[in-house]
């Protein structure tokens, strides 16, 4: 059921930075992996959300930038 919600987000948020949507798909495996085998909460969702997405493009755009300046 997770995976039907989780890899059509992660591949439009992955679209909305303009990132491959390989990234997209390793922001929703990732995450829930590691959780689930390090947290203790049964009630937390973990996945991509926009704000995440928004902050990675920002970070990936402000390195490339950086590295095709030099």
């Amino acid at each position: 059921m997770v995976a039907c919600l989780l890899v059509p987000q992660a591949l439009s948020y992955s679209s909305l930075t303009r990132l491959p949507p390989a990234y997209g798909l390793y922001t929703a495996l990732v995450p829930t992996l590691v959780y689930g085998m390090l947290g203790t909460s049964r009630h937390l969702s973990m996945g991509p959300e926009a704000l995440i997405s928004v902050l990675i493009g920002t970070l990936v755009k402000g390195q490339l930038k950086h590295l095709y300046a030099a």
